[in-house]
């Protein structure tokens, strides 16, 4: 996910899911970094454990058992993920990854969210 600000200030946030198996869940951690014209920042935000809705999803024992007897841990498939790989921040709109994607930009630059002008 990306939004370019009108400073020239491109944001770039990648929303990893990994499996918590303690509390046999899916849960969104985000990291994100901020390029300005003149390169890259030093240094990015990681967010782990954070608070938006949607951020964790149970597992049902089905799926808890499917994700320990294969590697199925290292990719699991979520049918919220939009299925195309490019497209405007408005298509994640009422969707976890847009919640993460705010609090993201809420470290970036101190407001509670972006409004896309796409």
């Amino acid at each position: 996910m990306w939004e370019q600000s009108t400073s020239g200030t491109i944001y770039l946030v990648l929303n990893g899911v990994r499996l918590d198996a303690k509390d046999n869940a899916l849960d969104e951690e985000p990291f994100g970094i901020a390029v300005s014209s003149t390169g890259a920042d030093t240094s990015g935000v990681f967010i782990h454990h954070g608070d938006w809705q949607g951020r964790t999803i149970p597992l049902s024992t089905t799926h808890s058992g499917l994700l320990a007897s294969t590697s199925l841990g290292q990719y699991f498939p979520l049918s919220r993920v939009p299925n195309s790989s490019s497209g405007p921040i408005t298509a994640l709109a009422k969707t976890s990854h847009e919640g993460a994607f705010n609090r993201m930009m809420k470290h970036f630059l101190g407001s509670t969210t972006i409004q896309s002008s796409s």
